[in-house]
């Protein structure tokens, strides 16, 4: 815990000054005042994924390149400390303490999810490593995933401190999201909320839910996509407060696509944001030359977020978009064999469907629904579902917006993120129904019509102390919620001393040593499926016909298989 405080809070104040550099700080133009720490922490959170991810494909992110980044920020900070201060005075002392305290005693538990055991741990360990290999989900089919997300880790684990990042990633963008959601609650109740503000007032939820789930401090991408969903929804209805605000919107443009280069299943709603976006800055040009610099100010953020996206997917599988064969790199020959790929999607989606035994075809909708539906749509139940939840909170809301009038000015703030809401369920709920990849999306779908019916309700003319109420029942919910957690973790915890002074020690399991047809030499699990924190190169999905290809030193440089590779091993 407490070696967890220091690298937080200083990482905090960096990436927070990486926003603030010139040239990164047009991406988010603009802010509120109360807005700008926490959102300048996001916005370095995506330019040192960028950076981390395009150095990646030359050479390891080292606690040197980490060092260098967290200078830059602290140098950045500093030639920001006005507008920085500015946020900082507003959201106050206190709060960034206090929470920083909060997921600095979360990171002293370690990381515990247990697809952090299957792929996380070991895909931050392959980016340290050395230059990406090509072709490396021929080893590991999880390393199918293109994400900016696992290149922030090591980007974040300074000298002495290796390994920290795993937990400091997730923390760094919690820290900025619950700092927004504590702004949002301050305006409530001072009663400066606008409808965007109570949107984003609900966020204490899903921190909940982090710390329920254990994605703290695991580096889950799903964790990040539920925040990044959520603060881009947020600009979204913001920018409809009144006249259509086109900067509001390329804020939300940029934080979706952060999201999407994060995980593919936020892809539906980024199309939908940028859609938004351009359809504003045309309707709001009377002149052909007029458009050309709003439009550019989106392209701007899409080619320094999608470049190394695209690149980093590209040199792991050979496809553009994995797991869609028609995607293929002509003349890649280290890209997963076409068997593989189907395999692995059928796989994905059968999982989020039914978890357990994942067969290699589709499966009718008559299988899956009913006990899909059995295991979500739970409320009496401990901790319950994303759905339970969200669910009854939609039909309540619902049913006030029957019996009152929506106010006129909630109109567009409610309708556009709910709209690319329900169409981004549509997509979740027909590919991969898993809840934790469309946390985000749940709460895009059920909290906008809660905020206008506090708002039908007369909540801008509530009492201060009526709104004090409101406020504090949210909070002591949340701090229940995280209390049960705790209750929950500390079970699992060998020691109650454990990871108080020092950082817990990475998971370890029992690995053996296979070789394949050709004689490399492949790790694999002596039981179970994750490799959590074993050497490299290490895989629960071990194929004999894997062929190793190293540089003259012995370094690892591609994976491969046979194009005719049978989809069952």
């Amino acid at each position: 815990m407490l070696s967890a405080f220091g690298p937080i809070l200083l990482w905090g104040i960096a990436l927070a000054g990486l926003g603030s550099l010139p040239g990164v700080r047009s991406l988010l133009p603009d802010l509120p005042a109360s807005h700008r720490f926490p959102l300048r922490i996001v916005s370095g959170l995506a330019l040192l994924a960028a950076t981390s991810t395009t150095w990646n494909l030359f050479g390891g992110v080292t606690p040197a390149f980490a060092l260098a980044a967290c200078l830059l920020g602290l140098a950045g900070a500093w030639l920001a400390r006005g507008e920085l201060g500015e946020g900082l005075d507003i959201t106050g002392t206190a709060a960034i303490l206090v929470t920083t305290v909060l997921l600095s005693a979360v990171c002293g538990y370690g990381v515990m999810l247990y697809d952090s055991g299957l792929y996380h741990l070991q895909a931050v360990r392959w980016v340290a490593d050395g230059a990406l290999p090509l072709g490396l989900a021929n080893l590991h089919e999880r390393f199918g995933v293109a994400s900016l997300w696992f290149s922030v880790p090591p980007a974040l684990s300074l000298p002495g401190l290796s390994g920290t990042g795993a937990a400091l990633a997730s923390a760094e963008l919690t820290l900025a999201f619950a700092l927004s959601v504590w702004n949002a609650i301050r305006r409530l109740v001072r009663a400066e909320a606008g409808f965007s503000d109570l949107f984003l007032a609900a966020g204490f939820v899903p921190i909940s839910w982090a710390f329920l789930d254990r994605s703290l401090p695991s580096p889950s991408p799903d964790l990040a996509v539920t925040f990044l969903t959520i603060l881009a929804l947020a600009q979204a209805s913001a920018a409809f407060e009144g006249p259509a605000d086109f900067l509001a919107l390329r804020r939300a443009a940029f934080l979706g696509l952060f999201a999407a280069s994060v995980k593919l299943s936020a892809a539906p709603t980024a199309a939908a944001l940028l859609t938004v976006a351009a359809v504003t800055a045309f309707t709001a040009a009377t002149a052909g030359p007029r458009i050309a610099r709003p439009l550019g100010a989106l392209l701007v953020p899409a080619l320094l977020l999608a470049v190394p996206w695209a690149a980093r997917g590209i040199v792991t599988t050979g496809h553009l978009l994995y797991p869609l064969p028609a995607t293929r790199v002509a003349n890649a020959s280290w890209a997963v064999p076409r068997s593989l790929v189907e395999l692995d999607r059928a796989r994905i989606e059968n999982w989020a469907r039914n978890p357990g035994p994942k067969p290699d075809h589709s499966v009718p909708f008559r299988e899956w629904a009913p006990p899909w539906v059995r295991r979500n749509v739970r409320l009496l139940a401990f901790p319950p579902t994303p759905i339970g939840v969200y669910g009854p909170l939609l039909l309540l809301s619902t049913l006030v917006l029957a019996l009152r009038r929506i106010r006129k000015e909630d109109r567009l703030p409610l309708l556009v993120p709910t709209g690319i809401s329900a169409a981004g369920l549509a997509f979740w709920f027909v590919t991969a129904p898993d809840p934790r990849f469309a946390a985000g999306l749940l709460y895009g779908v059920t909290v906008p019509p809660l905020a206008a019916a506090l708002r039908s309700a007369g909540l801008p003319d509530w009492s201060r102390r009526r709104r004090v109420a409101l406020a504090s029942a949210g909070v002591a919910l949340a701090l229940l919620a995280v209390g049960a957690g705790e209750a929950l973790r500390w079970e699992k915890r060998p020691s109650p001393w454990q990871g108080l002074v020092s950082p817990p020690p990475s998971p370890s399991t029992k690995v053996r040593t296979r070789r394949t047809s050709s004689g490399d030499e492949i790790l694999t699990p002596v039981a179970g499926d994750r490799c959590w924190n074993a050497p490299l190169p290490c895989t629960p999905f071990f194929r004999p016909s894997l062929v190793v290809g190293r540089d003259r030193s012995g370094q690892i440089r591609s994976f491969s298989l046979p194009a005719d590779e049978p989809a069952v091993p």
